[in-house]
């Protein structure tokens, strides 16, 4: 199991099209501490990337929002993707 899947999973569990979620609710959920690039570089979630973090939501259909305040990540929207 890959550090991220159990974002991926809970996304998958989720039964609207969007959820908000701040960083330290997204470390809830993963039971780790994100990088501190998470927090940093919007870059860091961007549906761009083949990163394993981008992986876990946009192979289940998911891209993120990443809402900054102060010029750091305050929290992220995740939205299903239309078909």
């Amino acid at each position: 199991m890959g550090k991220y899947d159990r974002l991926g999973k809970f996304l998958s569990l989720h039964r609207d099209d969007k959820i908000t979620l701040t960083l330290e609710q997204t470390e809830m959920l993963l039971g780790s501490r994100l990088p501190e690039s998470a927090r940093v570089y919007s870059a860091w979630w961007s549906d761009a990337s083949s990163h394993p973090q981008v992986r876990s939501w946009s192979d289940i259909g998911w891209k993120v929002h990443v809402h900054s305040e102060k010029g750091k990540v305050a929290w992220v929207t995740f939205r299903k993707r239309e078909e």
